[in-house]
């Protein structure tokens, strides 16, 4: 194999790996901004956080939400609005029958924000609940 064609391959592997672990690092950041907490919350916290929340809005009863906890809000609220005035540690439960999301802070015992939801195949939209919403997406 000549000495250039050698050097070429190489320089594209280097290149492929580089590319490659840009892209897995891009993937980790992304999904950081929210601690998924369905799989490991019992049935009982799920239902002392649906019933807390319930205590102030309506709540669909056909329906178990899905559950994260804020873990970066600072990331969150670069890209999307609805999550202005939320911190860390908050609660976000996404109906996705309904269409609902609802951002809900335990600590103070309150609703910081709702709002409707599209939902695409990798992305979960939860749009400002007030008369100017955005197109913007966040990344789930």
């Amino acid at each position: 194999m000549p000495k250039k064609t050698l050097i070429t391959l190489i320089t594209l592997v280097a290149i492929v790996i580089v590319v490659l672990v840009g892209i897995f690092a891009w993937y980790k950041l992304s999904r950081s901004a929210f601690e998924q907490q369905s799989p490991t919350l019992s049935e009982t916290e799920i239902a002392e956080i649906v019933g807390a929340v319930g205590k102030h809005i309506r709540l669909p009863q056909d329906e178990e939400p899905l559950i994260a906890t804020i873990a970066d809000i600072d990331a969150l609220v670069a890209t999307q609005p609805f999550y202005q005035g939320a911190k860390n540690g908050d609660i976000l439960l996404i109906y996705q029958t309904v269409g609902k999301a609802i951002l809900y802070s335990s600590s103070d015992d309150i609703l910081i924000n709702v709002g409707p939801i599209v939902l695409d195949e990798e992305t979960t939209t939860p749009p400002p609940s007030d008369e100017t919403s955005t197109d913007e997406t966040v990344e789930q």
